[in-house]
């Protein structure tokens, strides 16, 4: 007789513990997965991000004067020297021989000032020697300008050669001696003189508009001498007190045609022609046994075409 044994199988208390554990996990995932059908792809919403960009402040501008044409009539300047005399800051170096050379910003002169007519830049100052060939960058007239504006400092939108500042000529245009509208016409005649140097000076100005043609003519001579100091000695030689004694002459012409094709739109055309001379006896480089004289001479010459258009933008 065979006989057989039964083996009971009872729980184990720590599989039981799981097990009573997951329950209602395993429930609550079943129930969300018939309620909720099955995607193969899931959509994500990110929260929105703003992003801004603060443009940095605009670096403090360098100080500025303007010298307006009544400014310039008003202290009866008849060269750079004398119209700068007031401006702080500003001045200009200048020769008895060769006139004035440069202007001075703020203890910057020569090619570290940048110099612009009408916006074109002047060329560089020429000065292969300190006392026998020299030429400066004080090629125009003061009776053709319209207004001075003077940038002291450097100024790194105008680019290389503004490291002292930049010094911005205007010239006269037909409009400032005319009636705003309408044909209209001005002639002018002034003539000056200048007791420190004798100096002679007579401005020709010609204005015309005729229907949307406008011209301008201004015309001016200079004659005189060395600029006269008091108390100095004549002897000849390094120990000579008293100025060299020399003539100089200058002639600027400055020509303009502007025409307006319509209300927005104008062209322009420009010619300007400065010459000076000047001739000196170097007395103060001179001995009995040799004498030494100087003949300079400076010209620049400029022609330009101009559009202003001020269509809507």
């Amino acid at each position: 007789m065979q006989q057989g044994r039964i083996t009971s199988l009872a729980p184990q208390p720590l599989a039981l513990s799981i097990a009573l554990a997951l329950a209602p996990a395993l429930a609550a995932h079943a129930q969300d997965t018939q309620s909720t059908p099955h995607t193969d792809s899931t959509t994500l919403e990110l929260n929105t991000l703003l992003i801004e960009s603060v443009a940095p402040e605009p670096a403090a501008e360098s100080s500025v004067s303007t010298l307006t044409r009544e400014q310039i009539d008003n202290t009866l300047s008849t060269d750079l020297e004398q119209l700068l005399r007031y401006e702080p800051g500003v001045n200009v170096t200048k020769d008895s021989r060769f006139g004035i050379g440069s202007v001075n910003i703020r203890g910057l002169d020569g090619d570290r000032v940048k110099l612009l007519i009408d916006g074109v830049e002047q060329a560089d100052a020429y000065g292969p020697t300190t006392t026998y060939l020299r030429a400066g960058r004080s090629t125009l007239d003061i009776d053709a300008l319209e207004s001075v504006e003077i940038l002291k400092g450097g100024d790194i939108r105008s680019g290389s050669g503004a490291l002292g500042g930049v010094v911005k000529y205007r010239t006269r245009e037909p409009a400032s001696f005319l009636n705003a509208e309408g044909d209209d016409s001005y002639l002018a005649l002034k003539g000056g003189y200048r007791s420190a140097s004798d100096q002679f000076s007579k401005t020709l100005t010609l204005a015309n508009r005729h229907d949307d043609l406008e011209s301008l003519l201004v015309y001016t001579r200079r004659d005189g001498h060395e600029t006269e100091n008091h108390g100095g000695s004549n002897e000849l030689g390094i120990t000579r007190g008293a100025t060299d004694p020399g003539d100089l002459a200058s002639d600027n012409l400055l020509a303009k045609l502007n025409y307006r094709l319509n209300d927005s739109n104008r062209i322009g055309l420009v010619a300007e022609h400065f010459t000076s001379d000047s001739a000196f006896d170097l007395l103060s480089e001179s001995s009995a046994a040799s004498t030494r004289r100087a003949d300079d001479e400076n010209e620049r010459t400029r022609f330009g075409l101009s559009q202003d258009y001020r269509g809507a933008s």
